[in-house]
């Protein structure tokens, strides 16, 4: 039996979910059916996977305030960077731009997107009820889902801002 202790053998592989993951290399000895597997010297071997580049495609938003709000009241929901293979991010890619758009009763709704903590946060105050449309894109681009329909309940009643006619 010759043993290539010398010969160079190259294999593939594609890792698509991000994590930790050990990697066995073993060579085949012998002929089906009396072979063997051995183990290569150091295997298996620590492998990390990263997840890749965000995709707007993949990336989302979720939250109770996503859909619905009270005006006048700060609400927030959050937004999750995601790879091609849907593998979370958890750190802003560089060169990756988010914006925020409603379209409704109010014009220019203002929304406040967090920096640094993941899933990356979005804050939005609203003052006139009604429907409308929040657009959330990733350079440009809409992510998965959007634009959301958001509904807008009135607040409490003021007697400060109501007017008594009659």
């Amino acid at each position: 039996m010759k043993w290539p202790l010398f010969d160079v053998y190259s294999s593939f592989f594609q890792a698509t979910a991000s994590g930790s993951y050990f990697l066995e290399i073993s060579l085949e000895v012998g002929t089906f059916p009396n072979s063997e597997f051995i183990s290569i010297l150091n295997s298996p071997f620590n492998i990390s996977v990263f997840a890749n580049a965000a995709s707007s495609s993949q990336s989302y938003s979720f939250g109770n305030f996503l859909t619905s709000a009270t005006a006048g009241f700060k609400k927030s929901f959050f937004v999750s960077l995601r790879d091609s293979f849907g593998n979370e991010r958890s750190e802003a890619d560089e060169g990756i731009t988010l914006s925020v758009a409603f379209v409704g009763p109010q014009f220019g709704v203002q929304a406040y997107i967090g920096r640094g903590a993941f899933p990356i946060n979005v804050e939005y105050l609203i003052t006139i009820a009604g429907s409308y449309k929040c657009s959330v894109f990733m350079n440009g681009i809409p992510i998965l889902g959007s634009p959301f329909d958001v509904s807008v309940m009135p607040s409490i009643s003021s007697s400060r801002d109501s007017v008594v006619r009659g």
